[in-house]
């Protein structure tokens, strides 16, 4: 279900998708397509800002997003595209 967000079904027409709004999203689909017999639950991350994914192909003007990774990317060196 998460991946069917990330990659698009969430995005509600917009380019961009917080990560609340995609816990909500999944909570929503999860408790649907169980026939009311799972619930996810999701929590928050810790400090300010909030994580926002970009939809595939899309243009947001006027904003700078930062990506920071506390452990650095070397934990993902050996991921292949």
């Amino acid at each position: 279900m998460f991946l069917r967000g990330v990659e698009g079904e969430a995005f509600s027409g917009k380019g961009w998708l917080s990560l609340e709004e995609l816990g909500v999203w999944v909570k929503q689909r999860v408790y649907a397509e169980s026939g009311k017999q799972q619930l996810p639950q999701f929590g928050s991350m810790h400090g300010e800002g909030q994580f926002v994914f970009l939809k595939a192909g899309a243009q947001v003007n006027g904003a700078r997003l930062v990506l920071a990774l506390p452990w650095g990317l070397s934990r993902f060196s050996n991921l292949k595209t």
